[in-house]
């Protein structure tokens, strides 16, 4: 297996964690809107009440792999994965990326 090899299938594993804790936080963020009154589940600089360490820590691996797989390959095939990637923005500065099954 090729260092390149070995990036890209690190790169896999981070993305499908990252969106396990996307959907972890969706999932507080529903049951806060569910169980705390309409004002309540926000913070006195209106902030939503939840933890984004996770996503944010699996955030910065995902930026960390790109960058290193980005001294091994050219940029047309770095688009060429993000083409087969079904990629939406979810909040600023963050992108979910899911991989196709």
């Amino acid at each position: 297996m090729s260092a390149l090899d070995i990036l890209v299938a690190e790169l896999k594993v981070c993305l499908l964690e990252q969106k396990e804790i996307q959907n972890k936080i969706d999932s507080k963020k529903s049951n806060l809107l569910m169980h705390l009154g309409p004002n309540q589940n926000y913070n006195k600089n209106g902030v939503l009440i939840t933890s984004r360490s996770d996503y944010d820590y699996s955030r910065i691996n995902i930026q960390k792999l790109r960058a290193e797989l980005a001294k091994y390959l050219n940029s047309e095939f770095i688009e060429e994965i993000i083409k087969l990637s079904e990629v939406s923005v979810d909040m600023p500065g963050g992108i979910i990326v899911r991989l196709d099954d």
